[in-house]
């Protein structure tokens, strides 16, 4: 249905991640998409965060000359959308896995930190707002992040978001379970 904005936004969503896992036909399509929806809706934050996000998938499948310019559009939305609308979730948890998942050199691990601290203050107060399968993806995100900066909180982490149950589609059961193992290996030391 083109006219159903939720359909549009989930249909972008999936392009994003079939670009996400090295799709580039989806990944330009997911792009094309969120600048349409960004056009129609230019005051909508999450959709400036997914338009941004979609970006930075794209500059994987850009060249060389253009790569940069990809990513710092993509984090120029991003970055405007939590500006405009700094208490929404789908905008932090957005640019929290995204600035989580890119090289350090670009600079963004202290706002995925400052992104997922606000999440799991919000998780504390306000629970009802997040589904079990949000919880389960912040947890992980957040876990895997914290892991990758040598830090032991990765595990409590990593066990939250393994201790609530998967849906039928979820596909992160066996990578939350592997980078737990990895964490207790790494950070919980024998007293033998």
């Amino acid at each position: 249905d083109p006219k159903n904005l939720t359909l549009r936004i989930e249909l972008g969503r999936t392009l994003s991640d079939l670009g996400a896992f090295g799709d580039e036909k989806a990944s330009d399509s997911a792009v094309d998409l969120f600048k349409t929806l960004h056009k129609e809706q230019p005051k909508d934050a999450t959709i400036l965060a997914f338009y941004g996000n979609a970006c930075t998938i794209y500059a994987l499948f850009s060249s060389i000359f253009t790569k940069l310019s990809w990513v710092d559009d993509g984090f120029d939305y991003m970055d405007a959308a939590v500006k405009a609308a700094p208490d929404n979730i789908d905008v932090r948890v957005t640019r929290a896995i995204n600035s989580a998942q890119v090289p350090g050199f670009l600079d963004r691990g202290g706002l995925a930190k400052d992104d997922f601290a606000w999440l799991l203050k919000h998780i504390q107060t306000n629970p009802k707002d997040f589904t079990p399968d949000l919880l389960r993806v912040i947890y992980y995100f957040d876990g895997k992040f914290t892991f990758e900066q040598d830090d032991a909180n990765c595990v409590k982490l990593l066990e939250l978001a393994q201790a609530i149950p998967p849906t039928p589609e979820s596909t992160l059961g066996p990578k939350i379970a592997d980078l737990l193992k990895s964490a207790h290996a790494k950070f919980q030391k024998s007293p033998y």
